[in-house]
């Protein structure tokens, strides 16, 4: 250019010319073929591909985020029992059916359940909830009532003149872990206006005017087993509060209708891990990826089925939880609590290496502590992939996991459902959105009489093996 030999357009038209005889003209093809080949591949795996540009990223993938309930675990919940007061670490867990009235009462009236042409359709744990307590729900009177039959024994009489209507429904939502009804409950004969509440237990812990005695010592004992654990409230409304509900001009609030509430107890529910689950976890991490679990779950909850499959390690003893304490100050507390209710051993998080703690314990992190950690001195957030397990995360809290581990240089794939995982599964790398309604198809099954049949389907070492041979 300086010499004047050559124009401006003419070096970078010679340029452009060096460049593309050095890329084969053939690549683009090959390439496209390829990806053909692929898709081909995952279509007679089952696996249908929308966006075939992520597959060549696929090969790239160093870190694996699980959701677990429908993907590590079966997307059928059963409903175990409920455990009602007195509370204690030598309460028993009775039958759904054996529940007290008003832990019934709740269970058979808050949920968002609705009916399509005789179907029942909604969250499958309020299904399993309504069913294991043999109530029934009549959608277009929005009334429930318990199921009246010789071979159902209850502890409670008068079920016969037991109902409620529904009369306003507050939703559940991630953020207040938590949703409610206000209900005419009939009571041998009497109607009464409640307010129904179920929620998470740490939730519906801050919402009660007094709690019993044993409450955490009982939640966290269902929760060490891996069960889901709800807990379950209510309160008679006043006669001002009860005038107020569906009014224009001041109606009843949901802070209002949630508060004070009376315990009626726990309600829990388990769910089968899936027969395969540790034989995949395992294989990816002996190809080098990181797997961690990210969910709504309960963090002792999803440690035991971590535990169960490999992605955390050393059962309460091997994990350290990120917990705020009373001053308001993070620290790394143990999964292990002694008999008094205080963890086993406490490390301060500020000043501790992340990456060396996470070779010693197995990390856990909730969403509420993941959010205090991105303001407070301490650098988890600059090393997300240490973490072993992500607990009481709302759909965007994985999000935000999975943004931030991309902007670290990760490449991430995100497993989930279809439909609270939406957002993390488009900010991943490749996101795989796993069919609901299958049950408990592909788990092992349980021993005794009483066993109900699993279904057989093709396991993960039979599909590698067919894989191959193609």
């Amino acid at each position: 250019v300086k010499t004047g030999k050559r124009s401006q357009y003419e070096l970078i038209l010679r340029c452009i010319m060096i460049v593309t005889s050095v890329v084969p003209p053939d690549l683009p093809m090959q390439t496209a073929m390829a990806v053909n080949t692929a898709l081909i591949a995952l279509v007679r795996s089952s696996v249908y591909c929308t966006e075939p540009f992520r597959v060549p990223t696929a090969g790239k993938i160093d870190c694996c985020l699980f959701d677990k309930t429908g993907t590590i675990t079966s997307d059928r919940l059963v409903a175990e029992g409920v455990m009602s007061e007195p509370l204690g670490k030598d309460a028993t867990l009775k039958q759904p059916v054996d529940s007290c009235r008003n832990a019934a009462i709740v269970v058979g009236g808050c949920h968002a359940l609705l009916e399509i042409e005789g179907k029942t359709f909604g969250d499958p744990l309020e299904k399993a909830a309504l069913l294991g307590i043999k109530w029934k729900y009549d959608p277009s009177s929005h009334t429930a009532s318990p199921k009246i039959g010789d071979d159902i024994k209850r502890t409670w009489a008068n079920a016969e003149n037991t109902s409620v209507k529904i009369l306003v429904r507050n939703h559940f939502a991630s953020a207040l872990q938590r949703m409610s009804v206000v209900a005419d409950v009939k009571v041998d004969g009497t109607g009464k206006r409640w307010s129904l509440v179920k929620g998470s237990p740490e939730m519906i812990k801050t919402l009660l005017k007094t709690v019993p005695a044993g409450y955490e010592s009982s939640y966290r004992g269902l929760a060490e087993k891996g069960m889901r654990v709800i807990a379950l409230a209510h309160r008679e409304l006043s006669s001002d509060e009860s005038s107020r509900v569906g009014s224009q001009a001041a109606p009843l609030t949901r802070e209002e209708a949630e508060s004070d509430l009376v315990f009626a107890g726990f309600f829990a529910f388990a769910c089968k891990v899936r027969a395969d689950s540790a034989e995949i976890i395992h294989a990816l991490k002996a190809s080098s990826n990181n797997v961690m679990m990210a969910t709504g779950d309960a963090t002792l909850t999803a440690l035991h089925v971590g535990n169960e499959v490999g992605i955390s390690q050393g059962g309460l003893d091997g994990a350290m939880i990120l917990s705020i304490n009373s001053s308001g100050s993070l620290e790394w507390q143990s999964a292990r609590v002694n008999d008094d209710g205080k963890p086993s051993n406490v490390i301060p998080y500020e000043g501790t290496s992340i990456p060396e703690l996470s070779k010693k314990f197995s990390l856990c992190v909730t969403g509420k502590s993941l959010n205090a950690a991105a303001t407070a001195p301490g650098d988890l957030w600059e090393h997300l992939g240490d973490v072993a397990i992500y607990a009481r995360m709302s759909p965007d809290d994985k999000e935000r996991v999975l943004k931030r581990l991309k902007t670290q240089g990760h490449h991430t794939l995100m497993c989930g459902d279809g439909a609270n995982d939406v957002g993390a599964l488009k900010q991943a790398h490749v996101g795989v959105a796993l069919l609901s309604g299958f049950g408990s198809a592909n788990t092992k099954k349980q021993e005794g009489a009483g066993a109900a049949m699993s279904t057989k389907t093709e396991t993960f070492a039979e599909k590698m093996a067919r894989v191959r041979e193609q």
